[in-house]
């Protein structure tokens, strides 16, 4: 996985903003204001970034914390007064116990006002779920957690890294460490989410292993992303498990049909950089922008990176 299950956990763990009162975000009269500290039991450790929600309220996760010491999502209340201390409100603390545990990515909040994500991993199915938790019909009520899916650790894969993406019409998008996949939503309102396996790694020197940070999405709905692992096996800095890919994955020309994987780039072969655990931006121009984790210039400092350009034409064009 990504990130060590091992790691030494801080139970005060800082949530912070930049309040900038210049033109430039580097202005020397840039202040930064801690909006809040976790205590352990109101959560610890989060990793996914921040979503904005209404009246200027943010969504979040954190990995360990709440309850159950599983994670917790959370909602942050600005002030009344601007001087007023933000509130923290944990809607949801992970028990374990077939509803997921420990999310490490972002979230992602409808119109209706339900949230969406991902756990990393619980003793339920023991690779991870996505999840969805709904608002309370009246203030003040409880969130509400539904299990959308449970990973198995087969072809469906393991582990989802990144979060989620939507394509605006309730479908979701995402990958695991060995897998690229959809859900779409049920027909009627309490039917099953169906979930789509869009690929499938195999590692090796053709395809990537361990997609990283997430997937972005063209207009023809076109899935752009990062391996960590996998293609290229003659860097000595990489070695047989490889220096990683950027991929695409692409619909079916007819409906039904099956989804296409593309390498785009295999890392490690010049002085391109080796190890993109960071996800791809998307311009409007269609080239995809990203960073290595490291790079084979040894001057170099590793976690500087490089930047990957690539440029895609019209629908049906090829690198």
């Amino acid at each position: 996985m990504k990130r060590s299950d091992f790691a030494l956990l801080s139970f005060l763990t800082i949530l912070f903003t930049f309040l900038m009162f210049g033109s430039s975000a580097f202005a020397n009269d840039s202040t930064g204001q801690v909006l809040h500290r976790f205590q352990g039991t109101d959560g610890s450790n989060p990793h996914g970034n921040l979503i904005p929600g209404p009246a200027g309220t943010l969504y979040g996760t954190t990995e360990y914390g709440g309850v159950s010491f599983y994670g917790t999502v959370f909602q942050l209340v600005p002030p009344a007064q601007v001087y007023e201390p933000w509130r923290l409100i944990t809607l949801y603390s992970f028990r374990n116990d077939n509803d997921g545990a420990r999310p490490t990515d972002g979230l992602i909040l409808d119109s209706k006002g339900n949230l969406y994500g991902t756990t990393s991993d619980s003793d339920a199915g023991g690779y991870g779920e996505i999840f969805q938790l709904s608002p309370p019909s009246a203030r003040g009520g409880t969130w509400t957690e539904t299990v959308l899916y449970h990973f198995q650790g087969g072809t469906d894969g393991a582990y989802p890294q990144g979060g989620l993406i939507s394509d605006g019409q309730g479908n979701f998008y995402g990958a695991t460490e060995s897998s690229v996949f959809e859900l779409s939503p049920p027909a009627q309102p309490g039917g099953t989410w169906t979930f789509t396996l869009m690929h499938d790694f195999t590692a090796g020197t053709s395809d990537g292993w361990s997609a990283q940070d997430g997937l972005v999405r063209d207009q023809w709905g076109n899935l752009y992303g990062t391996t960590l692992w996998g293609g290229y096996e003659g860097n000595p800095d990489c070695g047989e498990i490889g220096c990683g890919t950027a991929f695409e994955v692409s619909p079916p020309a007819t409906p039904g049909g099956s989804w296409t994987e593309q390498v785009l780039h295999f890392f490690g072969m010049g002085d391109d950089g080796f190890d993109p655990e960071g996800g791809l931006a998307l311009d409007a121009k269609g080239n995809l922008y990203g960073t290595t984790y490291s790079g084979e210039k040894r001057e170099v400092e590793p976690r500087s990176g490089l930047l990957l350009p690539a440029s895609r034409g019209a629908p049906g064009r090829r690198l």
